[in-house]
């Protein structure tokens, strides 16, 4: 996928899926639910990954943390 949106707590789409799918694969495990719906535990999931890996603390994706989770 390219040109991914920036997502946020309430987003509401097939993208919101994206995130969450590979979200699991990096993890190698279920750590969300694949549902759509960027909710307190996706949040949480992206704030975790954030520390992780070096990034700007919080629970926003924008392109930063797109290129860090797909690897670019």
């Amino acid at each position: 996928m390219a040109d991914e949106p920036d997502l946020e707590l309430g987003a509401s789409s097939e993208w919101v899926s994206y995130l969450q799918q590979m979200l699991n694969h990096h993890y190698g495990q279920l750590v969300v639910e694949e549902h759509g719906w960027y909710d307190e535990a996706t949040a949480s999931a992206v704030a975790h990954f954030r520390q992780q890996n070096g990034l700007p603390e919080g629970e926003h994706v924008d392109f930063v943390f797109w290129d860090a989770l797909l690897g670019r």
